[in-house]
């Protein structure tokens, strides 16, 4: 909420305001919020560090800024490998520095990003034998991309941001545009940094829609899972569709303030109720989701890990097993993988097919649609 504020205060106290009080209320951030996962502190510390930079290169009188961007940096990045996008995102601001001769900032900056990244740096080295070694993983999760269809991409956005704000965004980027970078009563260096914003919201677009297609998590029943992936863009859809929404409302031929208030809460309350089964969702346990699929995971993990089974081979959902077992779990993606003398124990998700698999069903755990 705070980040947002400030992120939509580069347009104006208004904006701030409006985009604070929406991305509060919004289903994706109340959910994100709520779960355990590096995905939303992650994207936090990114739009941190994109602020400080922002702001440290704008106003030379804040130039600190620059120095806690080169530590929140770090902190993004290790929160959330794929953060290291933000090198690209921070270009710009570098660009900037350099041009104005900004060199010894540039150098502080640098000092501090690699002094507090040192230190995991060298757990990699001491780890795997390289530095970077986690850093070039977090970019190979799949073998072969998994493109979607144009429809899917529709669901996602209509789903993350319902149609009204999805609307108020697409305009108030074309208002933006137009009166911030093509318009030339500006001046020139605030159309520079404004170029920066538009900038960032494309390349964070793009990127959002490479991923989707390149394969991420998307199971049947909770396609929105997706949405995670979108985090760092949403505050910046927020932002131009409340730029857009102050915009609408002030066309209102009114002096009266509470008027143009008034036609606000109207447009948000229209906005939100759109999203009444996402708020459903948001505060539905976790566990609730994927057909019984969960509750099966979590409670054949429990089993093993009360049993005398001290190794499995598993097939299906099984990074959570080796969580909830606390027991070795050797995971393959085919069934003839199956076919080993070898092996004693095995966890599958799915009905063995393979005839020339030897199965004494020892245990069988079933919730809704799932098996185990």
């Amino acid at each position: 909420m705070i980040p947002t504020y400030y992120l939509g205060r580069l347009i104006n106290k208004k904006t701030g305001a409006l985009s604070a009080v929406v991305i509060a209320l919004l289903p994706v951030s109340i959910m994100n919020s709520r779960y355990i996962m590096t995905d939303h502190v992650g994207a936090i510390l990114a739009l941190l560090t994109f602020l400080f930079f922002f702001i440290g290169t704008k106003e030379t009188a804040k130039r600190h800024y620059l120095y806690y961007g080169g530590f929140t940096l770090t902190l993004s990045i290790l929160s959330k490998f794929t953060n290291l996008l933000l090198f690209v995102l921070l270009l710009p601001f570098l660009l900037i520095l350099i041009k104005k001769k900004r060199i010894k900032e540039l150098f502080i900056l640098a000092v501090i990003f690699f002094f507090s990244i040192i230190p995991y740096l060298f757990y990699n080295y001491t780890k795997y034998g390289n530095p970077i070694h986690s850093f070039i993983r977090a970019w190979q999760v799949v073998a072969q991309p998994a493109p979607v269809s144009l429809n899917f991409i529709l669901y996602i956005f209509n789903d993350t941001f319902g149609l009204v704000f999805l609307l108020l965004a697409i305009w108030g980027f074309a208002l933006f545009v137009r009166y911030n970078l093509i318009n030339r009563k500006p001046l020139y260096y605030k159309r520079l940094f404004n170029g920066v914003l538009i900038f960032t919201f494309v390349l964070l677009l793009l990127y959002f829609l490479y991923v989707i297609n390149k394969g991420v998590a998307k199971p049947q029943g909770i396609e929105w899972e997706a949405e995670r992936f979108m985090l760092l863009l949403v505050p910046f859809v927020i932002v131009f569709s409340s730029y857009c929404l102050i915009y609408v409302t002030s066309l209102i031929k009114s002096k009266a303030k509470v008027v143009h208030t008034l036609a606000i809460v109207v447009i948000l309350i229209a906005g939100f109720s759109l999203l009444g089964a996402n708020y459903v969702r948001a505060y539905t346990p976790q566990i609730e989701f994927e057909g019984g699929l969960r509750h099966v995971t979590k409670e054949t993990g429990m089993f093993l890990k009360n049993s005398d089974i001290s190794a499995i081979v598993c097939i299906g959902n099984c990074p959570p097993i080796a969580y909830y077992s606390n027991k070795k779990v050797k995971i393959v993606y085919s069934q003839n993988e199956l076919i080993d003398p070898k092996i004693e124990y095995v966890l599958s998700f799915n009905k063995i097919m393979s005839k020339e698999y030897n199965l004494n069903n020892i245990k069988t755990i079933c919730r809704q649609n799932s098996c185990a």
